[in-house]
Order: structure tokens, then sequence, then C-alpha cells
């Protein structure tokens, strides 16, 4: 079974409802029982695959859109946003979180038993709550990410080329996945384009 890493420029602009800043992101793909012309299966889903993710993300939280919360995760699994746990945004996001639905919920009594301009307007929201609709992403939510130096992620799919890939916004990321595949003796290459990689 032959697998490898591949490295491509950032994110197909069609995910995003706008352009995102200038930044040093990069994508991850991983391909598995590739033939010898090239072609196979993408998709973080072989024991060594899973090896590499465990170590690259040892403390990380997803955003789940459905709950509209951030919940633990050992690995990335489904697409969306991942966040590195040990920082400043992480514990800001749930408190401002916390005070959202409290105030929301004390917003939404007040409505029910007064004229709706006696109360003012709804709380705000925080901006993690507008990150996606319908699948796709907010770019002001990810540009103001990125401006605030948070560490996350994206996990998606580029159907039919790359399958399951993930979006990274730090160079030195890249180093931390060639020296783990080489332990793992999992080739890595770099791409100029996912225009280059094999569709399946």
């Amino acid at each position: 079974m032959k697998e490898q890493i591949i490295e491509f420029p950032i994110l197909p602009k069609d995910m995003f409802d706008g352009p995102l800043d200038p930044n040093e992101g990069f994508c991850i793909s991983y391909q598995y029982d590739v033939d010898t012309y090239g072609y196979g299966p993408y998709g973080f889903r072989t024991k060594k695959a899973s090896r590499l993710l465990k170590e690259m993300f040892p403390s990380i939280v997803y955003w789940d859109v459905s709950r509209m919360k951030l919940v633990g995760a050992e690995v990335p699994l489904g697409a969306g946003i991942y966040f590195f746990k040990n920082q400043k945004y992480i514990h800001e996001v749930e408190a401002a979180l916390r005070d959202y639905e409290k105030a929301h919920k004390l917003w939404g009594l007040r409505s029910r038993y007064k004229k709706i301009e006696e109360i003012g307007s709804a709380p705000v929201k925080p901006s993690l709550l507008n990150v996606s609709n319908r699948q796709i992403l907010s770019a002001d939510v990810i540009n103001e990410l990125l401006q605030e130096k948070c560490k996350f992620f994206i996990l998606y799919s580029l159907i039919p080329y790359a399958g399951q890939s993930l979006a990274l916004f730090d160079k030195a990321l890249s180093v931390r996945f060639r020296m783990l595949a080489a332990r793992e003796s999992v080739p890595y290459q770099v791409m100029n384009s996912a225009d280059e990689l094999k569709p399946w």
C-alpha cells in the first residue's frame, strides 16, 4: 500500500463568500492505495494517517455549527473549523458565547412581554456564529481569525481532486508535517496547484 502526503496552494475560492487576506496558507491532502500511475483515493483513513494527525494536532476543539459550541476532538474527522486549545482566543470566544447565550435568552424573554422598542435591539452575535452558511465560509470571519493570529485549520473536501484535505495557515506546520511524514516513511511532495492532483 503506497501512501503519500501532497501539499498545494491555499483553498479554492468558491469555499468563501469573499477574498481572503494575503497569508501563508497552504493545503495538505493524504493519498493512499496509490497505483503506478499516481491514482488512488484521498483522505486520512489509514493507520499512518491517523498517527500523523494525532501527533500534528494533539489538543484541538471543533466548532460544531449545529450545536453552536466548541467541542473537544481527538483527531479532525468531520468538515469544518478546528482550533488549537491552548490559546487566548479559545478562552475569549467561550466566554463570549456564554455571555451571548445568556443575553439572548434574556432578550427573548423580555421581547415576549414588552414591546420591541422598549427592550432594544438583539444582542450582537460573536463572529464565530457567522462563520458558515450552507457550507460557504465567511471570508470576514476567517480574515478576522488570521488578523488575530488565531491558531486554526479547516478540514474540507475538494471533489474530484484531493478529496478530504486540510487548509493550514502557519508555514511552520508544513515543516512539522514533513518531519512526521519522514518518521512514518510517507513521501511528501509539493505541487503548484490542486489542478496537478489526480482526480478520484
